[in-house]
């Protein structure tokens, strides 16, 4: 009998042996009972667990992004862009619409920085005839102007108005490189290199006028803002100053 009893008990050392081998109980789980297949994964829920990523993901994207301009543009550093859009000359609005476009793409702006600033931003141009004050009374009275990826344009005002600047204006909004092929990344500026008015502004940008200034997006030298004067029915951007 004894020996029966042998027989008996060994097979099942050895089972239990073996299911060790292929499963781990953890502390707590003694008596637990574990099925002799290993379980199979749960197609939905790892369909849901793929849509919670990809659902994530797309959250993240739609995120403002981090900008050079955090921690590195405090109150007395005012922000520069060129508009990723175009505007007829005929059709921008005179001031308060340049302004209102420029403030519409800081908003919508990828940038958190941009977008806390928009309300502060006005476009670079001019009306009035020629020598007129023009943008001379539409900036801040000091600071620094920085392009959106933190490069700076001008370290002050009378640098600013000097004619010369030390990195081009060819960057967006969002911080995008715009098209300079030509004349293909020119803005309206009706402005001199000193800020004045240079007299070719479209009527002050309300839709009568037959030409006026541009500036150029490739230029450091006062080009940069008087470059040529074109037709007013013309598609061209603006430059956006945050000038509070």
């Amino acid at each position: 009998m004894l020996r029966a009893r042998a027989i008996v008990v060994v097979p099942a050392v050895v089972a239990i042996a073996s299911c060790a081998a292929r499963y781990t109980v953890e502390p707590g789980d003694a008596g637990a009972t574990v099925d002799a297949q290993a379980p199979t994964p749960d197609a939905d829920a790892g369909t849901a667990k793929d849509a919670d990523v990809a659902d994530a993901a797309g959250d993240e994207r739609a995120a403002p992004d981090a900008s050079p301009l955090e921690g590195v543009c405090g109150s007395d550093c005012h922000v520069v862009f060129v508009s990723s859009k175009t505007y007829a000359g005929v059709a921008v609005g005179g001031i308060a619409g340049a302004d209102a476009k420029c403030q519409a793409l800081a908003a919508a702006s990828r940038s958190a920085a941009i977008q806390a600033r928009a309300a502060r931003f006005a476009a670079w141009i001019s009306t009035g005839n020629a020598n007129s004050p023009g943008m001379t009374t539409r900036l801040p009275a000091a600071g620094r102007f920085r392009r959106v990826d933190g490069a700076t344009i001008a370290d002050s005002v009378p640098e600013l108005l000097s004619g010369n600047i030390r990195v081009t204006v060819n960057l967006d909004e969002n911080g995008e490189a715009i098209q300079t092929g030509g004349l293909q990344g020119a803005s309206w500026t009706g402005t001199e290199g000193n800020g004045k008015t240079s007299g070719a502004t479209c009527a002050d940008w309300s839709g009568a006028g037959v030409q006026g200034d541009i500036g150029r997006a490739t230029s450091t030298d006062s080009t940069w803002t008087n470059y040529a004067a074109v037709d007013c029915t013309l598609a061209k951007h603006l430059y956006c100053f945050d000038r509070f």
